[in-house]
């Protein structure tokens, strides 16, 4: 029955009418049938409500149980609401799964290429011997090389068997890297070159190593040249099910403060929690700024690390039920150098009038 529909007149012709055949809509351009197939070499459209094919070439075969589609040249497929483009384009109907080869597509910031990408029904996809960077260009001044990487419908996105490369040469190794590029869209990878006054040059560089779901870790290395090497671990947690944050940033140096002509061991060690429950009754917070000497602030201010710009380290809970009102507020000197007194741990309970 699906033959009779695709001889119909208006299709093969000049006409710019498209075919409506069991809700797959075929707009092909001179197009020639033979036993099931149609086929053109003019460019042409063939689409779903699920998936939108446009090529040059395309051969569209539907006949018995078979229902197909070949497409290459000048190819764009819209795939649950993804772009892709490739040289060669395989897909069944049907089983609703497709192959790009010589595939990319973007995912938010980032840049994915594969000799092969699978499309599966749920709207995920498979890359494998595939690459992954956040540069525009063609020959990117760095990626992510993989044997295989993974992306769900949510944006996660999985990989193994990764390289790290800078201009095309590899400077470390993963058995496995995880990312969601929706929930932390900054770029993996970041690098940075200042002058400082009175330090000399500054060359640092930040690189998300990990995030998934709500949850991310990033490393950072820095090297100052009138002081040396330092380092920092941050974590960040921003869960969507609720109002929660957590931030953390912990700075290790070794390097020396003038006029001292030895490196020290220097760090800093940064926090901020939040949370609110989902009545609005209750509400925590903990904060803390811990460093090792006064100037530890001010050598190392980078904008990205600070979390918590009162520099404080405080305790905060409260409750508010119908009945009462209960707080506790802890805020000690956390820096034995810092010219204020600490706070001693304060409660306080409110209880309305009956």
């Amino acid at each position: 029955m699906a033959l009779v529909y695709l001889l119909s007149a208006p299709v093969f012709g000049d006409s710019d009418e498209p075919l409506i055949a069991n809700e797959v809509t075929v707009n092909l351009k001179n197009p020639s049938y033979k036993n099931g197939i149609l086929f053109t070499s003019d460019g042409g459209v063939i689409q779903n409500e699920e998936i939108r094919i446009q090529a040059r070439s395309i051969q569209y075969t539907r006949t018995g149980h078979v229902h197909t589609i070949e497409a290459t040249g000048d190819l764009l497929i819209q795939y649950k609401k993804r772009v892709f483009v490739g040289s060669e384009f395989l897909y069944d109907f049907n089983e609703k799964r497709g192959v790009i080869y010589d595939g990319k597509t973007a995912i938010a910031n980032l840049y994915i290429g594969s000799e092969k990408i699978e499309l599966n029904p749920d709207g995920s996809f498979d890359a494998s011997d595939a690459f992954l960077t956040t540069c525009e260009n063609k020959d990117s001044s760095w990626d992510l090389r993989s044997g295989s990487i993974n992306v769900t419908k949510e944006g996660l996105v999985e990989t193994k068997n990764t390289t790290f490369r800078l201009y095309k040469v590899p400077v470390f190794w993963l058995p496995s890297f995880k990312m969601n590029v929706n929930k932390f869209p900054e770029p993996i990878f970041n690098y940075d070159f200042k002058w400082d006054s009175g330090m000399g040059p500054r060359a640092s560089v930040r690189y998300q190593f990990y995030s998934w779901r709500d949850f991310a870790m990033y490393g950072r290395l820095e090297y100052r040249w009138g002081v040396g090497w330092g380092g920092a671990f941050e974590t960040e947690y921003f869960p969507s099910s609720h109002k929660t944050r957590f931030v953390t940033r912990s700075y290790l140096a070794k390097d020396r403060l003038e006029p001292a002509p030895n490196p020290q061991r220097r760090y800093r060690l940064i926090g901020d929690f939040q949370h609110q429950s989902e009545n609005d009754r209750s509400f925590a917070l903990l904060t803390w700024d811990k460093y090792s000497d006064v100037r530890m602030q001010s050598d190392f201010k980078t904008r990205d690390f600070e979390v918590n710009t009162a520099k404080k380290t405080l305790l905060y809970l409260r409750h508010r039920d119908d009945s009462y009102i209960t707080s506790l507020k802890v805020r000690p000197r956390a820096n034995g150098f810092e010219s204020i007194k600490q706070d001693l741990p304060t409660g306080f309970l409110g209880i309305p009038p009956i």
